[in-house]
Order: structure tokens, then C-alpha cells, then sequence
């Protein structure tokens, strides 16, 4: 598990706190993932128009149209299966798709040491744009990230 880092416990009272849409949050939509009708992660994705502050450390502008996703699976038994990839994958293409909401450019930021979510990225159509350093904060301290970005 990487959002908040490896000593996090990610339980009902994590999901309440950190999960949970606030009503501020219109811009941003949250899903549990499920697998054959069983909850297996977490997806969410945001237009980052309403983010200003990511718009400009990532390069943007709003005009650029640019979503921001978040996602987990949740099972750790699931992992390397490429439930990840198909997740993102299909979240992606949606967004850049005519039936979504008219994402021109979509972008994550994991952590540089998280490899698997790296390659998931990868595999699912991102390229590295640059690095972000001290973005996220992991365990209580301050880590890079890199910036992915997947385009029509």
C-alpha cells in the first residue's frame, strides 16, 4: 500500500476520514472497484481546472483540459495480476474518450519508489514527464514523485 505510506492502516475509520467525497470536493469522483461483484480498491478521478496549484507544478493551464486520477487495489492478493492496468486503462480511456468528460491530457504522481504502480502506469499508456520533488508525503516524510501523463 503507498497513498499515505507503508505504516497506514487503511480500515473503515481511514475510509471515512481520507475516502469519502467531501461536499466541497464537487470536482472530484470516487468509485470502490469491484471484481465479480466483491470490493477490491479504490478509483477516483478529478478535472484539475478546479486545482490551480497542481495545474501550475504540473505545467498546465485549465485550458489544457487535464484530469487527475488516484487509484488501489485494496487485496493484496490481487496485485500482479494486471487488474491494476485494466482498471487505469478503462478509467483513461474513458476520460480521453467521447463519452467522458473531455480530459485531453490525464496525470497521476506515485511515488518514485513505487515500481509496481510505475509499471501499472506504463503499461496503461503513461509516460514519465518529470520529476516532483518532496510531493507526497509517505510515512511522514517528504517523497519524490513523478509526474505521468497519458494523452489522446
Amino acid at each position: 500500500m503507498w497513498w499515505h505510506g507503508l505504516a497506514e492502516t487503511y480500515d473503515d475509520a481511514f475510509v471515512a476520514e481520507h475516502v469519502v467525497k467531501q461536499p466541497d470536493e464537487h470536482h472530484v469522483t470516487q468509485t470502490i472497484v469491484e471484481l465479480r461483484g466483491e470490493p477490491i480498491g479504490f478509483q477516483q478521478w478529478y478535472a484539475l481546472a478546479f486545482e490551480p496549484d497542481s495545474l501550475e507544478e504540473y505545467g498546465f493551464t485549465a485550458a489544457d483540459d487535464v484530469y487527475g486520477i488516484d487509484q488501489l487495489i485494496g487485496e493484496s492478493r490481487l496485485h500482479n495480476q494486471g487488474i491494476g492496468t485494466r482498471q487505469v486503462r478503462a478509467v483513461v480511456e474513458w476520460l480521453l474518450g467521447p463519452s467522458g468528460p473531455g480530459a485531453r491530457v490525464v496525470v497521476t504522481d506515485p511515488v518514485v519508489e513505487n515500481a509496481r504502480a510505475i509499471r501499472c502506469y506504463e503499461k496503461a499508456g503513461f509516460e514519465i514527464a518529470k520529476r516532483l520533488p518532496g510531493h507526497e508525503m509517505l510515512d511522514g516524510e517528504p517523497r519524490d514523485s513523478w509526474l505521468m501523463i497519458a494523452t489522446e
